[in-house]
């Protein structure tokens, strides 16, 4: 292939995964990047493959991977027509097959035709470009080293580049330890695809035949050059104009602009303006509000807190409440010399005791009972007005 013809080659694929099991079919799907990090890819389970379409769109490369009910795997010698020796009843012209040969066994995998015909009319309804069908457990094999034992649902034994053994594993297992790094069956096999195409391995056939995939390559290859210089020339075209236009309105633009300028500049003097006030009258506000008096809050709460009789239980403290309920376009007061409270004494004899010990405080000026309610359960609700000495 011509270094030219290589740059038309697509450079991410969509690996789509077609799961055939009793329940029904279980479709997933990922986008791969060529040279990507090898966990970036995202696999997103779809319902149809309307949805994948949906997704990813129609103009990219698709692959099909078949796994699940329907896909046999056997390892046999590779010899010339081992392809018949695997089917019983039936002609090879009427599966798909996916095989790895060492050049002495042969791993393959293969499924009936008509198990995704109705996948393949829907893509090939929708135009889409479908450059490979691969299935079972065979791609995995492209990612092994010389040396590997690899355990998904098959069981994989490789040692010095000979394939030792391939068994259904009876307990599958999620990942696999692949050259000393842990993989889920999906990342492996889409690995495994992704190198089919980067780097062609002649001991590696996928469902395909080499004719048709050069043939969905090609008809790739000549989109990709279709949508590149289709862009480019509606792009120049689209440049021409913009730069006619934007030359001949250069100077109303700059008149809008400049007049668009002053408008926002006497917006934002104005609003600075306000925001001066608005600074003004909050600092005036925290200055009447008593805040900044040296432990304001902490010194008051701490003396009557520790004032409090055993048997008396407060409710509700407010220190320096408003003087008045809140008022649109009303200046807020608060009085800054008063504590109210609100709680529950046994009896009024009790309550007495504590106003009058609180009574001997310097800082306090009175303490004044605003509310006394008898309560049923032998408990009184009051509330107290205490004034802060100036």
């Amino acid at each position: 292939m011509s270094r030219w013809s290589k740059i038309w080659q697509p450079t991410s694929w969509v690996i789509v995964h077609l799961d055939y099991h009793a329940d029904g079919l279980r479709i997933v799907a990922s986008l791969e990047k060529k040279g990507a990090s090898k966990n970036e890819a995202q696999f997103e389970e779809f319902s149809t493959i309307v949805d994948v379409l949906k997704k990813f769109g129609k103009s990219r490369a698709y692959c099909l991977h078949v796994n699940g009910t329907g896909v046999l795997t056997r390892m046999v010698e590779f010899i010339p027509g081992y392809k018949e020796q695997l089917i019983v009843n039936g002609d090879k012209d009427d599966f798909y097959f996916c095989s790895y040969n060492d050049s002495f066994k042969v791993v393959t995998s293969f499924f009936r035709k008509n198990l995704i015909e109705s996948i393949l009319e829907e893509l090939k309804e929708a135009k889409v470009f479908l450059v490979g069908i691969s299935c079972g457990i065979i791609p995995v094999l492209l990612t092994a080293d010389e040396t590997e034992k690899i355990s998904f649902d098959y069981a994989i034994d490789i040692e010095k580049g000979r394939i030792q053994s391939v068994q259904r594993n009876e307990a599958p297992t999620e990942r696999s330890l692949i050259k000393s790094i842990f993989k889920t069956k999906n990342q492996a096999i889409n690995e495994g695809i992704l190198l089919s195409y980067l780097q062609p391995v002649e001991n590696y056939s996928s469902g395909l035949i080499d004719e048709e995939q050069e043939e969905k390559l090609s008809d790739y290859s000549q989109f990709s050059q279709f949508k590149f210089f289709g862009i480019l020339a509606v792009s120049v075209i689209l440049s021409a104009l913009m730069i006619n236009y934007f030359y001949l309105n250069h100077v109303n633009n700059d008149v809008a602009q400049l007049e668009m300028e002053l408008a926002l500049n006497n917006e934002n003097l104005s609003l600075l303006d306000r925001l001066k006030q608005e600074k003004t009258r909050k600092e005036q506000l925290v200055q009447t509000s008593g805040v900044s008096q040296n432990e304001f809050i902490s010194f008051f709460i701490d003396k009557i807190g520790a004032s409090v009789p055993k048997s008396v239980i407060l409710r509700e403290m407010y220190v320096f409440p408003l003087a008045e309920n809140l008022k649109e376009k009303r200046k807020v007061e608060i009085r800054q010399d008063a504590i109210e409270i609100i709680g529950f004494t046994p009896n009024s004899q009790t309550l007495d005791d504590w106003m009058e010990k609180m009574n001997r405080f310097a800082w306090l000026k009175s303490v004044e009972l605003l509310n006394y309610l008898k309560s049923t359960d032998s408990k009184a609700e009051f509330k107290l007005l205490i004034s802060l000495a100036k």
